[in-house]
């Protein structure tokens, strides 16, 4: 995909509630962008004109790599690749995602609401997904600190279990025991 640079990862549908504008505005705030590139995986809609106007205007054209039609089976590599994904959307299902980014061993930045407590539990750190300086300022903590990456992933491992087929069959089981 071209990727040459570190990069920070954010994958989904390219549209407003994905919230990818904050995560461009907080790029565009961070040290980060010197070193790194951030890379967003999603379907192209009539969101990122909106997206590629802002890079433009923050002159980030050059520092911003927007993958259209990525291919299921890249993903884990792109998540392997990353030193650390964003997911800053404004509500969501489940938030498939963040368990992407954590079976990846990848730290995931995610938003404080919804879903999203539940499924990163204490491996994904919260922003407030109407801030960019919340976010920009956790993801230069994240990327200026191997130890914070590797603690993260040590969470995300634990986390990740608990969404593993048989983990949720047996709590299945357990709630129907206890209905029975």
């Amino acid at each position: 995909y071209g990727i040459k640079k570190p990069y920070i990862l954010q994958v989904g549908t390219l549209e407003e509630r994905k919230n990818a504008v904050l995560t461009l505005q907080a790029f565009s705030k961070s040290n980060l962008k010197e070193d790194f590139e951030l890379v967003l995986v999603g379907n192209k809609t009539p969101y990122c004109e909106k997206l590629y106007n802002f890079a433009r205007k923050e002159n980030l054209l050059d520092k911003i790599k927007f993958v259209h039609g990525a291919e299921f089976k890249d993903f884990p590599l792109l998540y392997q690749g990353a030193t650390l994904a964003v997911y800053p959307s404004f509500f969501e299902g489940f938030g498939i995602p963040i368990l992407e980014a954590l079976y990846s061993k990848t730290p995931i930045i995610t938003s404080q609401n919804g879903c999203f407590k539940e499924v990163g539990g204490e491996a994904a750190t919260y922003i407030d997904p109407y801030n960019a300086d919340d976010l920009c300022k956790k993801m230069e903590i994240i990327a200026g600190s191997n130890f914070v990456r590797q603690e993260l992933r040590n969470l995300g491992t634990t986390q990740i279990e608990k969404f593993w087929a048989p983990a949720l069959i047996a709590r299945l089981q357990s709630i129907y025991a206890e209905i029975v």
